[in-house]
Parts: structure tokens; C-alpha cells; sequence
């Protein structure tokens, strides 16, 4: 089976330390984790919710759990758990609406900075 990555998304920069966490030696954690970084966005962003315009900074996004439910192939209660723990950890942020959920993802421009690739 051939994977056909569409380059124009973009990237995520992952640090290989992650195997020294407890993220690592959870599966379905690591994998949240990972959608939380491949969902939070990479620059600024204005997005409407309804009739309110949201503005997102970078490492933030919006999600709903039926939605992170079907992407995640996990049911809405173990996204909300997993979603829970990773808060829980300090690793992410959630602010949670009526209809939605704002993630911010913790020290995202320390880990997401590329100038870092020389440390």
C-alpha cells in the first residue's frame, strides 16, 4: 500500500526525546497527542463558529469530540479521557463551549520553532 503525502499541508516537528514520556508508552495517548499537533494551527487565524468570529493563535485550533471521535477512530468518551489526561499533564489547554472546544497546545512556538533544529 503506497502513502501519498500532500507536502502543501505542511509539517510538524517531533522531538525524539518523546519516548523518554509517558505519552510514548500509551498508544491512543501518543496518537491524540499527535492529532492535537497535526490540528493546532501554524499561524494566525480567523475562523468563524456560528456567527462569532474566533481568532486562533498558533498551536490552537477548534474541535468538536464527534468529530475528533471519527477522525481518531476512538468513541467521544475515550477522545474526552485521553483529551482530559493530556490537560491533566500540562500538555495542553482546553476551553470548552457550548458547541465547541478551543485546543491550545502548550509551548507550541518552543517545539514547533525550526530554528531549534540546531540545538
Amino acid at each position: 500500500m503506497a502513502i501519498t503525502i500532500d507536502k502543501s499541508q505542511g509539517f510538524v516537528i517531533m522531538w525524539r526525546s518523546i519516548i523518554d514520556t509517558a505519552v510514548w508508552s500509551n498508544p491512543k495517548l501518543y496518537k491524540v497527542y499527535q492529532w492535537c499537533f497535526f490540528r493546532a494551527n501554524y499561524k494566525p487565524l480567523g475562523e468563524y463558529q456560528g456567527l462569532k468570529r474566533l481568532n486562533l493563535n498558533p498551536g490552537q485550533f477548534i474541535m468538536s469530540y464527534p468529530h475528533a471521535a471519527e477522525e481518531l477512530n476512538m468513541s467521544q468518551g475515550t477522545v474526552y479521557n485521553y483529551i482530559r489526561l493530556l490537560k491533566v499533564e500540562r500538555i495542553i489547554e482546553r476551553s470548552s463551549y457550548n458547541k465547541y472546544t478551543i485546543i491550545t497546545v502548550l509551548n507550541w512556538n518552543d517545539l514547533q520553532n525550526p530554528e531549534r533544529f540546531s540545538e
